[in-house]
């Protein structure tokens, strides 16, 4: 079981549905049910600080999608989205600052909206609120086409259609209006349809250019979270789509799907959760399944502005980091926190940890070049000392970024899409290729590379000017002593790494 990632005290759980943060508190609802049955309840979690979390009773919303708001003041879950109903959960008890208690009303708040014919239906439906104060719902859909009954016939369920996403939009909340599709796959590769989108502004564009806008879907054909980025028009009916970005930017390249975000409005900051997906049977690596899956370490998703103006360069670029605040779960001193030489050829270093740092539960910071820095390192993690069952990550600027897992079961047996034994992202855009040369040079690149080590989940990030790339991993090490860190270079060359820290990482529970 995880340490410092958000988990279930028992049970399954799976998409994060209903994110919001009121009061000084955020609040992560996500879908859980409870093996062998399979009834989906929300499971409810709450921290002051991103860091220490509480987990609360189970809140009684049995429903597969959705997703929150904040309402005149109040925060509204939008649940059980039903081809043509949508309904919402409110708090009873509005002076419990943990906000335990919820009922979903009876309204369908979008009785009477009219949905053109040719659209059956909708499904896990979100609720953001703009800048100017205007709601809107946003759906999974697809519009009919074909003879019913043949493939390619869509009527609102799994069977294959033309994935889109469409918009409801309310000034008050009460009355939703139809206004249009904004996305629209441009062909099949996303799946035969669009699940758990979310469109937002707040906290991820900057209010001075309001019309730039995130839309946030899950595409089940590749069991992946791909953001589109883009300037909203015609009151949500419309997104036309940044150039750089109109085939999506994939968030994670490893075992996440149906991410959520979450508006920081303290921070004025767009928090991004994702469901770790586990194996379909893990024995008991898992507890003998008394429990199973995670979500992500909570990111930052941000829209930043770049410095350099040129019609050939993106105005903007997509980027995101682990919240800072997880810096609270470090065990101080660090194990190390320096510049590191790696000679070439070294096959594995090995990294001594002190006897309160866990090998299971680490955070690692590498920092270099892209060119002659992090090209040729990796990272061993999870390691027996002979080897046998061992985890890694690497990073260089042809290949990208790669986590690989062995253990002694077979390493792609019982797994779910998204989670082979090895898994990559690709290489970050250069500065070259971003903006077409000039003063910049590939390999006067900062790139930082950042590993969390959590019991059977590994994720690994790397950022740099030209944005970020993201995989998580599940792995499943048998023996005991899989709990070693080791530093290689494959290289020709030796590598100087201009900081390579390590920090053993403590619980997200306090009881635990």
């Amino acid at each position: 079981r995880p340490y410092y990632h958000l988990t279930a005290d028992h049970g399954g759980i799976n998409d994060p549905n209903g994110l919001f943060y009121y009061k000084g508190v955020y609040h992560v609802f996500h879908q859980w049910h409870d093996p062998p049955e399979y009834k989906v309840d929300w499971y409810h979690q709450v921290s002051f600080d991103l860091v220490t979390w509480q987990r609360l009773p189970i809140a009684h919303v049995p429903c597969t999608s959705g997703g929150a708001v904040i309402v005149d003041g109040v925060p509204n879950l939008v649940v059980c989205p039903n081809q043509t109903s949508v309904h919402v959960a409110v708090p009873t008890n509005l002076s419990d600052p943990l906000l335990r208690d919820w009922k979903i009303e009876a309204r369908n708040i979008v009785q009477g909206s009219y949905l053109p014919e040719v659209i059956p239906g909708y499904w896990d439906t979100s609720a953001y609120v703009d800048f100017d104060g205007t709601y809107y719902l946003v759906s999974g859909s697809c519009t009919k086409w074909g003879t019913e009954g043949t493939l390619g016939y869509c009527d609102g369920g799994n069977t294959p259609g033309n994935p889109q996403v469409m918009t409801l939009v309310s000034k008050d909340f009460q009355t939703f209006e139809y206004v249009g599709v904004p996305w629209k796959a441009k062909n099949t590769t996303y799946g035969p349809r669009t699940e758990c989108p979310q469109m937002f502004q707040r906290g991820f564009s900057s209010k001075d250019d309001p019309s730039f806008a995130g839309l946030l879907i899950s595409a089940p054909q590749w069991y992946q979270n791909v953001l589109f980025v883009g300037r909203l028009q015609g009151n949500g009916s419309s997104l036309d789509l940044d150039p750089f970005y109109e085939d999506g930017i994939v968030l994670d390249h490893g075992a996440v799907y149906a991410g959520q975000t979450m508006l920081d409005t303290d921070r004025d900051r767009r928090l991004f959760w994702g469901w770790v997906t586990g194996p379909v049977n893990c024995g008991p690596l898992c507890g003998n399944l008394t429990w199973k899956g995670a979500l992500t370490l909570p990111r930052v998703l941000q829209l930043e502005r770049t410095a350099i103006k040129s019609v050939s360069a993106p105005s903007y670029v997509v980027t995101w980091h682990v919240a800072p605040e997880l810096a609270a779960l470090r065990v101080m001193p660090a194990v190390l926190d320096r510049p590191y030489v790696i000679p070439a050829g070294s096959r594995g270093i090995p990294v001594g940890l002190p006897p309160n740092v866990s090998g299971d539960a680490l955070e690692m910071w590498v920092e270099g070049q892209a060119e002659g820095g992090l090209g040729g390192v990796t990272i061993v993690v999870r390691a027996t000392d002979d080897d046998k069952e061992r985890s890694w990550v690497s990073y260089s600027p042809t290949k990208g970024l790669e986590a690989c897992t062995v253990n002694l079961l077979q390493p792609t047996q019982n797994r779910l899409p998204g989670q082979p034994s090895c898994t990559a992202a690709p290489p970050l855009p250069t500065l070259t290729e971003l903006f077409g040369g000039g003063a910049y040079q590939e390999n006067n690149e900062d790139i930082r590379l950042r590993i969390f080590v959590d019991a059977s989940v590994l994720e690994a990030h790397v950022e740099g000017a030209g944005g970020a790339r993201s995989v998580t991993l599940r792995v499943f090490p048998t023996r005991d002593d899989a709990m070693g860190v080791r530093l290689a270079n494959d290289g020709a060359s030796d590598v100087t790494l201009s900081r390579l820290a390590l920090w053993g990482m403590g619980s997200a529970y306090a009881d635990e």
